[in-house]
C-alpha cells in the first residue's frame, strides 16, 4: 500500500471544459467540507419542488407547523470555477422535520436531495471531479438511528444521473473522509473522526472537523459504477 499525502484540495487546470456549461478545465479535482456561503436561495423554487414531490407528502403539514421552514435553508460554499453551475442547500439541524440537516443540489434548474441525514451527519464531505472519466461529484453523508451507516454517493454532472460503487462495503457505526492524493489526482477513503460544530451565532448550522485515521479504498473514483434506475 503506497504512502500517501493528505492533501484536502488538489486542482490541476489542464484544458478548457464547456460540455456542462462549468467555467472551470479538465482533470480538477476539488474537495469541499461544509461551509456556508451568503448565496441566494431560490426559496418559490424550492418550494415547488418539495410541494409537486411524491416523495415528500408530509410538506404541507410540515410548512404548516414550520411556517419560516424555508428561512432555515443555507447555501454551502463551492469552488469558484463551479458557482455558476452548482448550487449546493442545506437545511439547518433544527426542527425542519424529516428534512432536518438535509442537503440539496440544484443544477440544470433541477433539484436533487444527496443522501440522507436523519440520526447521522447528513453530507459532511464533497468533490467535484472533472476529466477523462466524466464529470462527477461525489458526496459522504450518513444516518442512521441506533445504527450508524455512513454511504458514498455518486451524481454525473452531464447526464444528472446517480450512481451507486460496485462492491463498496463500508462499516456500520463507523465514520469516513475524503482524502486526495495529489501525486495522481485521485479520491481515497480513509477511516475517519467526524466532530460536529456549530456555527458562532447561529447554533442549527452544523459543521464538521474531520480527523483522518486508515486508508480504507485508494481511489474511489477508478471503482465501478452503476446507474441506480
Amino acid at each position: 500500500m503506497k504512502n500517501k499525502p493528505l492533501v484536502m484540495v488538489s486542482a490541476l487546470a489542464l484544458s478548457f471544459l464547456s460540455s456542462c456549461g462549468f467555467k472551470t478545465r479538465q482533470n480538477i479535482t476539488i474537495l469541499h467540507g461544509i461551509e456556508y456561503s451568503d448565496r441566494a436561495v431560490d426559496k418559490e423554487a424550492l418550494d415547488d419542488y418539495f410541494s409537486d414531490n411524491d416523495d415528500y407528502p408530509s410538506y404541507s403539514a410540515l410548512k404548516e407547523n414550520v411556517p419560516d421552514l424555508l428561512d432555515n435553508v443555507k447555501s454551502l460554499k463551492v469552488d469558484d470555477a463551479f458557482e455558476e453551475s452548482l448550487h449546493l442547500m442545506r437545511f439547518s439541524a433544527g426542527p425542519n422535520g424529516l428534512l432536518q440537516g438535509e442537503t440539496f443540489l440544484s443544477h440544470h434548474d433541477t433539484f436533487f436531495r444527496l443522501g440522507g441525514a436523519w440520526g447521522g451527519y447528513g453530507v459532511t464531505q464533497f468533490v467535484i471531479q472533472t476529466g477523462d472519466d466524466g464529470d462527477w461529484l461525489y458526496y459522504l453523508y450518513s444516518y442512521g438511528s441506533g445504527i450508524h451507516q455512513t454511504d458514498i454517493g455518486v451524481f454525473n454532472l452531464i447526464t444528472d444521473k446517480f450512481y451507486q460503487i460496485e462492491g463498496l462495503d463500508l462499516e456500520i457505526n463507523k465514520d469516513y473522509a475524503f482524502v486526495l492524493d495529489e501525486s495522481d489526482n485521485s479520491i481515497d477513503i480513509y477511516e475517519a473522526g467526524i466532530f460536529p460544530f456549530v456555527l458562532e451565532g447561529n447554533f442549527d448550522f452544523q459543521s464538521y472537523h474531520v480527523k483522518t485515521k486508515a486508508l480504507i479504498i485508494e481511489d474511489v473514483g477508478k471503482m465501478e459504477k452503476k446507474a441506480i434506475e
